[in-house]
């Protein structure tokens, strides 16, 4: 349980797909952008290269730090599980879920090859008219990326309730996702401040006024490039602390670097991916991050006598691990002027 909190919470932003945090983070980061380019213009992926990457980096440093470091602080022999409770039966798949994941993997993978069609031959469906790429910035697959995320979750959920037995009928199927609506009501209702700052920012121009200000004072110190970008990491990882919502504090940060930083010639692409490295590596310490309760009930229930400081102190290797890792993969990036992902890259032209 540790290590997957600390894989889930740790490595929050990297995915090999593309998701509603790269929505949201992208649509604050356009917006800021747009107080220097009014026609700055490009899509969620602009990270997603990278995010790739770091989904693999990740694992493997995380795996290294799991099988010879976290592992010792354990207990590993049955004895020893004997006194936390541990049910071997417990996690068991029934032949109801098995028969179920096998219809939610075969609409998966129809589902893809539908998709693969979709964006394949000389005038693929889903490519913009004039490119007839499908990743480009005008493309119906790009602009629609969130729409096939949503449908391609849809799909699956759908196929393993009925495959195993969960949903009788639409109305089943229906009644499930309201009460999943249900749960996001008060980030839905958060998120209706979120846009009163955010239009209220640029009205004032103060994000525009701050940025210059602020290049300004950077450039007199001579404090630009990649040590700019690693500072951005450590400022977002102390409000990470202060505050549990990634909207929210990208809504606050974002009108003040993005602009900043194009100023010095950076693209909002490797802003954005600084700030979500930040945004990231202190969620498993955080007692503000949303999940912290759930994990702390999970183990106390196998292990009682842990608490809070407990799961924190075996948190922090991976924070500290993820930090490392990511900001050298962050400077690899930058010196070779790798593209962050489509329509993302290090400079702006």
């Amino acid at each position: 349980m540790i290590v997957a909190y600390a894989g889930v919470a740790g490595g929050f932003s990297a995915n090999i797909m593309l998701g509603m945090t790269d929505a949201l983070a992208y649509g604050f980061t356009e917006n800021a952008a747009r107080m220097i380019d009014p026609n700055y213009s490009a899509t969620m992926a602009i990270n997603w290269y990278f995010l790739i990457a770091s989904c693999f980096v990740l694992s493997i440093f995380g795996t290294l730090l799991t099988e010879k470091f976290m592992v010792k602080r354990f207990p590993v022999s049955k004895e020893e599980l004997a006194k936390y409770n541990f049910d071997e039966s417990e996690g068991k798949v029934t032949e109801e879920q098995r028969r179920g994941l096998k219809w939610a993997a075969v609409g998966f993978v129809v589902f893809v090859i539908a998709l693969v069609l979709a964006c394949i031959g000389d005038d693929p469906l889903l490519a913009d008219p004039k490119t007839h790429s499908v990743l480009t910035n005008g493309s119906p697959f790009m602009s629609g990326i969130i729409l096939t995320v949503t449908v391609a979750l849809f799909v699956v959920g759908a196929c393993y309730g009925f495959g195993c037995g969960r949903y009788k009928n639409d109305r089943d199927l229906f009644a499930d996702i309201t009460t999943g609506f249900k749960d996001m009501a008060s980030y839905i209702f958060m998120c209706f401040f979120i846009a009163q700052f955010t239009s209220y920012f640029a009205w004032s121009n103060l994000g525009i006024v701050m940025a210059i200000k602020g290049a300004e004072f950077l450039q007199s110190m001579q404090f630009t490039g990649a040590p700019l970008l690693v500072g951005l990491i450590f400022v977002s990882c102390i409000v990470n602390i202060l505050i549990g919502s990634a909207s929210a504090k990208w809504a606050i940060l974002a009108p003040i670097f993005v602009p900043m930083l194009m100023l010095m010639g950076f693209d909002p692409a490797v802003t954005q991916v600084a700030y979500r490295i930040g945004d990231s590596i202190t969620n498993p310490l955080s007692p503000l991050f949303p999940y912290c309760p759930v994990i702390l009930g999970f183990v106390r229930r196998y292990a009682p006598e842990m608490g809070l400081g407990s799961v924190i102190a075996n948190m922090v290797p991976f924070s500290v691990t993820y930090a490392v890792i990511w900001i050298i993969q962050l400077l690899v990036w930058i010196f070779l002027d790798i593209p962050l992902g489509p329509g993302g890259g290090i400079y702006l032209n």
